[in-house]
């Protein structure tokens, strides 16, 4: 039915830039977490280090601003190991490996410290993402996060991406004709 529509892909999945999450025929639709195509790996971590990244494009979109947010393909996963045992698995885009992948050895005291930690530590994130309390979602709870003009954009210019790359067509259009 999503590929019939003209939102997915060949798999199913709604077509989206990978960068803003909007996608990439419709210049008014904006999808996250499983739902999105493209090579990611989807977990919950991914879908709420999207959220930030989704709620301000959407707002830039909705006060008729240029998106820009962007989604540099921040996942994390725990590797259960054993019974008490655990490492985990962090990547962003084309799975290059994120600073904490693989950090806690796979045996040994500290897997099974890691396992304990770890389990507290999502019981503490369901319960914060969870609650009916306002806040600004993770990981930015009392303080909404920013970001710079697409221009300046850190993550863009260390992989040396074209912003072509991340401006939606309809937009590159708008620009050219204005």
């Amino acid at each position: 039915m999503v590929v019939k529509s003209g939102l997915g892909d060949a798999h199913g999945l709604v077509d989206v830039n990978k960068y803003t999450l909007q996608h990439k025929r419709y210049e008014n639709i904006f999808a996250f977490g499983d739902c999105i195509g493209g090579e990611l790996t989807r977990t919950h971590s991914a879908a709420q280090a999207q959220n930030p990244v989704i709620k301000n494009n959407v707002l830039k979109y909705l006060h008729g601003q240029e998106v820009n947010a962007i989604y540099d393909g921040y996942t994390f996963f725990p590797l259960y190991l054993a019974m008490t045992q655990a490492t985990s698995f962090s990547h962003h885009h084309d799975y290059e490996p994120a600073t904490w992948n693989h950090f806690v050895p796979h045996h040994g005291i500290f897997s099974k410290q890691y396992f304990g930690r770890m389990h507290k530590t999502f019981e503490g994130e369901a319960k914060n993402y969870s609650s009916y309390r306002k806040n600004q979602g993770p990981p930015y709870y009392h303080i909404a996060n920013s970001y710079d003009a697409l221009e300046h954009n850190q993550y863009l210019q260390t992989h040396q991406i074209p912003l072509e790359a991340v401006i939606h067509p309809v937009a590159q259009a708008r620009l050219a004709a204005g």
